[in-house]
């Protein structure tokens, strides 16, 4: 009966985010992923950025998301049947990864608490809309939901099946997010400070084989192993003269126009781009830090409360600002009565905490809410289990 109930709740939830994606989903590829895309059709080149017709190798964005739209234009070819085909896809992916966070929770919690959580996290909002955007996040936070599980039950019993997947999982997650690799350390000396060193070496190289081959490709053109150099951009972004919440690329001030338009080197042209914003980046740190610390304040309050200055479309519609204070009030509840003395309780707390520090850092875009998600849900479950206790 139990697993019926689970079953009918990801049933609906998959068949009602394939009709809402293809009726009100993305009807485009635009942004990065559609420039990268059609790039790479266009010039054989994988690349965002574009000189006089020629494309710069890419070195700006992560490539996995990238990837799989590829893989799908040269299956499909016909721009509504990849659309189509990739909200398919994500809303697996993303149904998958509830009933995945069903079981990490019912490893802390009651199978009731984990069944009302399962569905409160599958049908948020966010989470929800979040399907029908081309847009690597669904990937992001449900690979990490599976990371998640298989690592913590690696660590709670030894079986070499789930530190393969685990590993499995933290290389697909390196393609997608470069933060991601602080994760990937976390559980690394979790993992040389508890186990023996034959599970330590499948840790690091089952990731290592599957980041290799773009490993490679990168020091063959950029002279440097890296998967992607985006840091410098993005800290300007979020650390410039005109930089709100959300950060601001739009004005580049004349000297930086005129410093990107001294690259010459086109084919390490993204590597030199993002040295360049680095440095800008640092230099407005420094001649106005006290400026820049208070804007990262604002980035911590709106990436856990709200964003009182957004120009996102639609930030303000109810069902996305109800939602987004809900779960951090019920969050804040679920950190007060969790169990202090669990370790991998207090291990997702620390998670969370460094991924909003991390974050703000930076910039905040709405969407970034649905990478720390799940672990909100888990101290959400705590205060849930508290309240069912009291009422049975």
């Amino acid at each position: 009966m139990r697993n019926k109930i689970i079953l009918g709740v990801l049933i609906f939830s998959l068949i009602s985010r394939i009709i809402f994606s293809i009726m009100y989903g993305d009807q485009k590829m635009d942004h990065e992923w559609g420039v990268i895309v059609n790039n790479y059709f266009e010039t054989n080149i994988f690349g965002f950025f574009k000189f006089n017709g020629v494309v710069t190798p890419n070195l700006y964005m992560p490539p996995l998301y990238a990837f799989f739209l590829i893989f799908l234009k040269f299956l499909f070819g016909e721009l509504v049947v990849i659309l189509n085909i990739t909200y398919v896809i994500q809303s697996l992916i993303s149904v998958c990864s509830s009933y995945y966070l069903f079981r990490i929770i019912n490893k802390f919690y009651s199978y009731n608490v984990s069944l009302f959580m399962m569905v409160a996290y599958t049908f948020f909002p966010l989470n929800f809309y979040a399907t029908s955007q081309i847009s690597s996040i669904i990937f992001q936070s449900s690979f990490f939901i599976f990371f998640l599980y298989y690592i913590i039950s690696f660590l709670q019993n030894e079986n070499i099946k789930y530190i393969f997947y685990a590993s499995f999982f933290s290389g697909l997650l390196i393609l997608l997010r470069g933060e991601f690799l602080v994760t990937f350390i976390i559980f690394l000396i979790l993992i040389i400070y508890k186990h023996r060193t034959k599970f330590v070496l499948i840790y690091l190289l089952i990731p290592l084989l599957i980041i290799s081959p773009y490993l490679v490709r990168n020091y063959k053109i950029f002279d440097t192993i890296t998967i992607t150099k985006s840091f410098g951009y993005n800290l300007w972004k979020g650390n410039n003269e005109l930089a709100k919440v959300e950060g601001n690329p739009g004005i580049f001030s004349n000297k930086i126009k005129s410093d990107l338009a001294k690259i010459e080197d086109l084919k390490k042209h993204d590597l030199i781009r993002d040295e360049l914003f680095k440095r800008y980046a640092i230099e407005n740190l420094k001649k106005e830090p006290l400026k820049f610390f208070k804007l990262y304040i604002e980035k911590i309050y709106s990436f856990l409360i709200l964003d009182l200055d957004s120009s996102y479309p639609n930030y303000y519609n109810l069902l996305h600002v109800i939602p987004k204070i809900l779960i951090f009030v019920f969050t804040l509840l679920g950190i007060i009565y969790y169990d202090k003395k669990n370790f991998y309780l207090n291990l997702f707390l620390f998670l969370f905490i460094l991924n909003v520090l991390l974050f703000s850092v930076f910039f905040i875009l709405p969407r970034y809410n649905l990478a720390t998600l799940p672990l909100q849900i888990l101290f959400v479950s705590a205060f849930t289990e508290k309240l069912f206790r009291k009422n049975k």
